[in-house]
């Protein structure tokens, strides 16, 4: 099978109106191991999260809360740092229309939707007595469809139709190296006989390369990197940060991301 793939960079989601034959893909976001077992990350299109939250939470007017919900909002944030009520819900036929692929340390392994988890944020004044603000969010929650010896996170990438996109090791024909100078890192990707291509930015991260490897779709190359750990906490203390390059005329970052940190 023949996959027609483009990529785009994800700054504004197509809306739910919007016909699967006009969206363009690969779309790329951030994955986050859950339980060692399942990958949250954002929808990657619109949700109406509101819509799915319990009935009791929709009708909450925050103009006139309840003591109830005023003291067990407090109790949650006494718990928790935050007045979050989390709520489950099952996946929309829009979001079971496209091929989900996590892409981590561990390779490239197709996903299966499991269910949405919506967020409800109560923002209680200073003297948690009233609510000024609620707002709604969620994530997607999915598990690799095939065994993995050590699930982490690192990207989900969304695609129109089941694809093969095998994965290169690098080596001595094919280099990616990061280097950190007056807090810059300068990324280069070379290749025998092609034109070495570089990238400098503010380090946001450690420089040393924990594991690499590129794969290609519909003649994009992207180059997955899991960066080390950070001991010295210069860059947040987090366990897991995880880049996305594309490498083609130009190597750009498309996707950051790092989580489980102390800072």
């Amino acid at each position: 099978m023949i996959c027609l793939l483009a990529f785009v960079m994800p700054v504004t989601l197509a809306s739910d109106d919007t016909p699967t034959s006009q969206m363009i893909y690969p779309r790329f976001e951030s994955a986050y191991h859950r339980d060692n077992k399942f990958i949250r990350s954002e929808a990657l299109r619109d949700i109406d999260w509101k819509s799915l939250a319990p009935e009791w939470i929709r009708k909450v007017d925050i103009k006139k809360p309840s003591r109830d919900l005023i003291n067990k909002l407090k109790k949650i944030k006494d718990m928790f740092g935050n007045s979050e009520i989390n709520y489950e819900s099952p996946i929309p036929d829009k979001l079971q229309k496209q091929p989900y692929y996590l892409i981590s340390t561990g390779g490239i392994s197709k996903l299966k939707l499991r269910n949405l988890l919506g967020t409800a944020r109560f923002r209680l004044n200073s003297k948690e007595t009233g609510i000024l603000e609620l707002t709604f969010y969620g994530d997607l929650i999915a598990e690799p469809t095939e065994v993995m010896r050590s699930l982490e996170g690192g990207f989900i990438m969304v695609v129109n139709e089941d694809c093969e996109t095998n994965i290169s090791q690098f080596g001595a024909k094919e280099r990616f190296t990061a280097s950190l100078q007056d807090k810059m890192i300068t990324y280069s990707y070379s290749k025998e006989g092609s034109k070495k291509l570089s990238l400098i930015l503010h380090a946001g991260h450690p420089t040393e390369i924990k594991k690499a490897y590129h794969f290609s779709v519909k003649g994009s190359k992207y180059i997955f990197v899991h960066w080390g750990l950070d001991p010295e906490c210069n860059y947040g203390c987090c366990k897991f940060s995880y880049s996305l390059f594309r490498a083609n005329k130009l190597l750009e970052e498309i996707r950051w991301t790092r989580y489980g940190c102390d800072i």
